[in-house]
């Protein structure tokens, strides 16, 4: 489970591009496409490295009309296949330096 103070950023080996209001992301080694929608494409593109899993809730809750409970699971839940498929990567994980 991530922590809202975890830290991730796209894997930068995975091309993508912006079309109109969703993302396009291209799996090289499973040659797979995956197309987001205008939330996901707004997750993706705030995933630079710089924001926490709270920030980027946030985000979310400010540019899209949803529910905060909503928001919060959605953006976890995405965050976790993300990075079950390897399209994210950890930047900084909470605890890090304790060891945990």
């Amino acid at each position: 489970m991530f922590r809202l103070t975890d830290i991730f950023e796209k894997n930068g080996r995975i091309p993508w591009r912006r079309v109109e209001e969703e993302a396009i992301l291209v799996d090289q080694d499973e040659g797979d496409l995956l197309k987001l929608t205008p939330v996901g494409a707004a997750i993706w593109e705030a995933l630079d490295g710089s924001r926490t899993v709270q920030e980027l809730i946030t985000h979310i809750e400010q540019n899209f009309e949803a529910e905060p409970k909503r928001v919060k699971h959605d953006v976890l839940s995405f965050l976790k296949k993300l990075r079950r498929e390897g399209l994210i990567e950890p930047k900084h994980f909470a605890g890090a330096e304790k060891g945990e």
